[in-house]
């Protein structure tokens, strides 16, 4: 079974249609996956979610319940990685190798402490960033990309 570490750009596909949405859904349930976020991702995706209410892409009802289904998600099915101070550390180190902005790093570290701390599983970082998506390739790790439907190793 393979574990899927979503990153924010990821994760949104799961509550809004846009490019992507499909292949990653097909990925999750092909693989029987479980999912993992960042604690920090709470934080994203409402923002993401409600920046399309706020354009008048999504009505203010329908908003509030995908926020419900995702805060219901985060306790029933996410992996939560909790954030650290080492966790924090690994980012300004990340900073420091790859052009990224900040929440991306921290996405970076948390996916990598993951990878660390389950590595009996074929652990794939779903990302839509390219920055990021190099940056986590270049680490390591598996990455997929929704968007382009393809996977770097």
């Amino acid at each position: 079974m393979a574990l899927c570490f979503l990153d924010t750009s990821a994760l949104v596909k799961l509550y809004a249609r846009e490019l992507g949405s499909r292949s990653l859904i097909d990925l999750i349930s092909a693989e029987r996956s479980r999912c993992a976020i960042l604690a920090l991702t709470r934080v994203e995706c409402r923002a993401a979610i409600r920046r399309r209410q706020r354009t008048g892409e999504y009505s203010k009802d329908a908003v509030d319940l995908l926020l419900q289904r995702f805060v219901r998600d985060m306790s029933e099915y996410f992996l939560v990685q909790p954030m650290d101070d080492p966790m924090f550390l690994e980012a300004d180190g990340l900073l420091d190798r790859y052009a990224l902005r900040a929440y991306d790093a921290m996405q970076l570290a948390g996916c990598m402490r993951m990878a660390r701390d389950w590595p009996g599983d074929d652990l794939v970082f779903a990302c839509s960033d390219g920055a990021l998506a190099r940056a986590a390739s270049d680490e390591g790790l598996t990455v997929f990309d929704p968007e382009k439907n393809e996977t770097l190793l």
